[in-house]
């Protein structure tokens, strides 16, 4: 199975018509794929841009690395993993929606004012839709066993995955969500 490794090239080239042209060509006969091409500085003699390159694997990503490396006229300044670099800390958050500021706030946002709005919920428990987020909200729920197209990769190694939908349907579909990975029994706990 292919791993599909995404990487940015950050590279510095003489403000030469064609000597671009030859790095991706270069990169291209490499086996990569060119993705998105941003212009970062333009100078009088450099330009320096950042080149998403789209691999099948480590071997293929070595090899675009070198040819970028290769080219007269052309500097290779980084190769950047911004997808790794992305995903630090993961991709969701949980945030209230009303500040807690003061000893006024806390006393409705918390106690003792939240008794009163789960004493109507335990009387109507249909009205957890508009007091809670319930209303709004979806589970990801997952052992990891069957991920993307990457098989069983298990709980933990799912996240990623979870967290990348859940941001999905925050983005597109304004659910909030929870993201969980179901241990197995043969998960450490």
């Amino acid at each position: 199975m292919a791993e599909y490794l995404l990487r940015t090239l950050r590279c510095r080239n003489a403000n030469v018509p064609g000597v671009f042209g030859r790095l991706a060509s270069a990169v291209g006969a490499a086996g990569a794929n060119l993705g998105d091409i941003r212009t970062v500085w333009v100078g009088p003699d450099h330009i320096v841009r950042d080149i998403d390159i789209i691999v099948d694997d480590e071997p293929t990503l070595d090899r675009a690395i070198a040819a970028a490396r290769g080219i007269e006229g052309i500097d290779l300044l980084e190769v950047i993993d911004d997808v790794h670099e992305l995903h630090i800390d993961g991709k969701i958050e949980v945030v209230p929606t009303h500040a807690v500021r003061t000893l006024h706030d806390l006393r409705r946002v918390y106690t003792p004012g939240v008794a009163e709005v789960a004493r109507t919920i335990a009387r109507n428990p249909e009205e957890s839709y508009l007091y809670t987020i319930r209303g709004k909200s979806v589970a990801i729920v997952t052992n990891g066993t069957r991920v993307l197209g990457l098989g069983n990769v298990g709980p933990l190694a799912a996240l990623p995955v979870m967290e990348g939908k859940a941001a999905l349907l925050h983005q597109f579909a304004r659910l909030s969500s929870s993201t969980r990975a179901t241990p197995t029994r043969s998960s450490p706990r």
